[in-house]
């Protein structure tokens, strides 16, 4: 197991976990030809593909705050590819569109978020503003 998990780091940047690619064969409706792309599209360093072979769900891992401005969760989400609808930008719309072999602009990378793309919501600020968080 140790093995298999360094060498896929050393082919993809990232450990991939085999229940959620079945989970997203099964439940996503992608095909096994999809996910081999994603993971070609990986090998070249495509960050978003290495996002969706990570698994994009994150676990509420408790409470708190890193100061004043986000929540640890907030934080975590973050760190696996997840952001509210208006940090979702060029790059990313870049991204999308080498996954996919085909132009996207942002406008089309925020009405896909907006639709398909919620994955919950963190909260922010010492005010606990509530922003929900989105990926491909």
């Amino acid at each position: 197991l140790r093995k298999k998990r360094e060498q896929e780091l050393k082919e993809y940047g990232v450990e991939i976990d085999e229940d959620y690619v079945e989970d997203l064969i099964t439940n996503g409706g992608y095909t096994h030809q999809d996910i081999q792309h994603i993971k070609n599209k990986a090998k070249e360093g495509n960050t978003l593909a290495r996002q969706i072979l990570e698994n994009f769900d994150t676990t509420h891992s408790g409470s708190g705050y890193n100061g004043y401005s986000m929540s640890n969760n907030a934080i975590e989400a973050y760190n696996n590819g997840l952001m509210p609808l208006n940090k979702w930008g060029k790059q990313e719309a870049d991204e999308l569109s080498d996954l996919l072999g085909v132009k996207v602009g942002i406008a089309q990378l925020k009405r896909f978020l907006k639709e398909y793309g919620e994955r919950g919501y963190h909260h922010t600020s010492r005010f606990y503003n509530k922003y929900h968080y989105r990926a491909c």
